[in-house]
């Protein structure tokens, strides 16, 4: 990190871009009460012993009811808060009061209950992760959004400490885009998910959400990667949009899509500004898990399942490669001179 750097102003920007965002949804403006809530979230975090000093950030994180707390103790002694002028109390209870009754939804029996206390979800330890948020009638309340957000963060924290190297995939993508207020701090996790072996996956069925605010064309920016499959709406707007030209456009709009007749799919894959049509086929094991019937069929039959099971590919890669490996270190010490009888020793300068 740069010396200027501050991972605990970073997080703190995550919690307000969260805050801000359920705000955002029930049609809420924060106007000057914003100032009063980044108290109490600072203070939340003090409380929890967390600070600038990177040693302490593996501290518990205090939740949204940690923060209630702080609210009920700027009711009950104002003045404790005040920075400068005592005039400041009565702004500061009044800002409190106010938030804690706008908070009440993350209270143990409200409608974001399981939002507001520490989460029970841990990833540390697996290799695939399928989150299922469970869109109803093709909507996105607010209780989904304001988990995606979350989960969002959750995955891109994990990746920062991970030394692996980690895929993120987005489906309905379109849903994360339809409120600027979540889009800020989405921009940042594009802007620096390469610096952490993180590469994010957006898929969606349509493209207009991408150009609906200012953050999602920056978010568009930065995915160096475009793939089109058939796609009708793609007209001459979006063609341009996109960089496309004619015979590109129709490339997209006449694309043959994946279906068991055909066996493949076609696609336009465009690599910083550069496209190319491809064919999209499923792999013999690919197609063994897509084919795969539950009802009538034992997930042993899946190709890699069992704890003891080895993918015979793999494996005589392996041990290709393990025998090329002897090979080289016993050419390698057939080659080596012999030792010297104590005789003159020269040295070759062009070896």
């Amino acid at each position: 990190m740069g010396e200027d750097a501050s991972p605990f102003n970073e997080k703190l920007d995550d919690a307000m871009s969260f805050l801000t965002n359920f705000f955002a949804l029930r049609g809420i403006s924060l106007g000057d009460r914003r100032t009063t809530l980044e108290l109490g979230l600072k203070r939340a975090y003090k409380g929890k012993g967390i600070t600038d000093d990177i040693t302490t950030h593996s501290n518990s994180s205090p939740t949204i009811r940690d923060m209630m707390d702080v609210f009920e103790d700027m009711i009950d002694d104002p003045e404790e808060f005040v920075v400068r002028s005592d005039e400041e109390a009565g702004k500061i209870k009044e800002d409190a009061t106010w938030l804690l009754d706008q908070l009440r939804p993350f209270e143990d029996d409200g409608r974001h209950g399981n939002l507001g206390q520490e989460s029970d979800f841990d990833i540390r330890d697996e290799k695939v992760i399928y989150l299922d948020l469970a869109q109803q009638e093709g909507s996105v309340d607010s209780s989904t959004a304001l988990t995606m957000q979350l989960l969002i963060s959750l995955v891109y924290e994990r990746a920062k400490v991970s030394d692996k190297e980690v895929v993120f995939y987005i489906d309905e993508a379109r849903y994360i885009m339809q409120d600027a207020a979540s889009l800020a701090f989405l921009e940042t996790v594009f802007r620096h998910h390469r610096h952490h072996d993180l590469s994010i996956r957006l898929v969606t069925q349509t493209v207009d959400e991408f150009f609906e605010h200012a953050e999602s064309e920056a978010i568009l920016d930065q995915c160096a990667v475009k793939q089109f499959h058939r796609l009708d709406g793609m007209d001459e707007e979006w063609a341009d949009e996109f960089g496309l030209n004619y015979a590109q456009m129709r490339f997209v709009q006449d694309a043959v899509p994946g279906n068991e007749d055909a066996g493949f799919s076609e696609a336009l894959v465009g690599v910083d500004g550069e496209w190319r049509g491809l064919k999209v086929q499923a792999m013999s094991k690919e197609k063994q898990v897509i084919d795969f019937e539950p009802t009538e069929q034992r997930r042993t039959s899946l190709p890699g399942t069992g704890e003891d099971a080895v993918d015979t590919d793999i494996q005589a890669f392996q041990d290709d490669l393990e025998a090329r490996a002897t090979d080289t270190e016993e050419t390698a010490l057939e080659q080596l001179p012999a030792e010297p009888d104590g005789g003159s020793e020269e040295s070759d300068t062009n070896a």
